[in-house]
């Protein structure tokens, strides 16, 4: 669609009609037979201002997506599309985790979608003879995406030491060996007690402790406290 913008001297002429119409009713009183129809035209010419504003938020947005897929080379498609407009720009180092291979990207963020771009340098390349018609590409096309399909994850890059497992298997396991170690805790505890008593309590045989042994010995927990 076709934005039409008005000049900025018909902008600042409907501003300076504002102000008047403001002074206007300041300095007339409520009773008079105008009063009414003023406070009507400046209630009119705000609400076109308003208008005017969203119109220009509009052409401005539908003009910086047709300066961006300009800038690109090897779309796939056009770019302009009703109430899609640019968000953000950034710049990031994309890297492949089968070849380890990186490099140099620009994360376009649209309304619905993502577009992954790589800046094309000049410094190096053959010479090309410019002609008006000759189109000056600052991008070339690499993927995109839809903004619902974006999964986002921290990442610690700083840190070196090995992550923790996240998968439901291994965050099960992670359960088990702190129950189990619970559980040894519970048991030692009772059977520091045991020995102090001097009763027939004395007899009690903890088998437990011993298959909790075994048990934290197969999943790899230390038992140097275990006696």
């Amino acid at each position: 669609p076709i934005v039409v913008i008005p000049q900025p001297t018909v902008l600042i002429h409907l501003f300076q009609y504002l102000d008047l119409l403001k002074e206007l009713i300041k300095y007339t009183p409520s009773e008079h037979p105008d009063y009414t129809y003023l406070y009507m035209a400046k209630d009119e010419v705000e609400k076109l201002l308003e208008k005017l504003e969203e119109r220009r938020v509009e052409a401005e947005r539908a003009f910086s997506v047709k300066e961006l897929e300009r800038k690109i080379s090897g779309l796939p498609q056009s770019l302009i599309v009703p109430q899609r407009y640019v968000i953000s720009t950034e710049k990031i180092k994309e890297t492949d985790i089968v070849t380890e291979s990186s490099g140099e990207r620009s994360l376009v963020m649209l309304t619905d979608i993502i577009l992954c771009l790589k800046p094309l340098s000049r410094i190096g390349t053959t010479a090309v003879i410019m002609t008006p018609n000759t189109p000056s590409y600052e991008y070339q096309y690499l993927w995109d995406c839809h903004i619902t399909d974006v999964k986002l994850s921290n990442v610690d890059l700083d840190n070196d030491s090995e992550s923790e497992p996240t998968d439901t298997a291994a965050l099960e396991d992670l359960n088990t060996q702190q129950a189990l170690k619970d559980d040894l805790d519970i048991l030692e505890k009772i059977d520091s007690l045991r020995k102090q008593l001097n009763s027939s309590y004395t007899e009690v045989r903890f088998d437990k402790l011993g298959d909790l042994k075994e048990k934290l010995k197969k999943k790899k927990v230390p038992t140097a406290t275990l006696r």
